[in-house]
């Protein structure tokens, strides 16, 4: 029982400090790049598109959990979403990730639900639209 709870927390130590380093790149890479296109010099298949971020909140359960991480392509085009994607948008100064129930391309809006929530989140615009979520990481 000892060895197994070591064992479990020197895996968790690790998922950590890789999360903490991935993180550490991100924010680096960025920091570099201030003043300028932060995609100069890079191939179309090499743009920094995606970021980590650690979820807070039970709305997605049992999809995504409280203190799980999620990568979020910030560049997946809003034209190939599609209904049942995760994305993340901007509410209220906040990230929201939330399962999209309805989208409608003429009117450039959509609407989303969280999984454990009972009633949809008002109709969003295009433009509140930050990236779709590709995966979920468990710390």
């Amino acid at each position: 029982m000892k060895n197994r709870i070591i064992l479990f927390l020197l895996v968790s130590l690790l998922a950590i400090t890789l999360l903490t380093f991935l993180l550490a790149i991100k924010y680096e890479s960025e920091e570099n790049n201030s003043g300028k296109d932060k995609n100069m010099n890079l191939t179309s298949t090499e743009k920094e598109c995606t970021f980590y971020h650690k979820v807070v909140g039970n709305s997605m359960n049992p999809a995504i959990n409280s203190s799980n991480f999620v990568e979020v392509d910030e560049c997946f085009p809003v034209n190939k979403l599609i209904k049942g994607d995760i994305i993340v948008f901007r509410a209220n100064g906040m990230l929201v990730g939330h399962r999209i129930m309805d989208i409608n391309f003429t009117y450039r809006t959509m609407v989303t639900l969280g999984d454990n929530n009972e009633g949809a989140d008002s109709r969003i615009s295009f433009d509140r639209y930050v990236g779709k979520i590709i995966y979920v990481g468990i710390v």
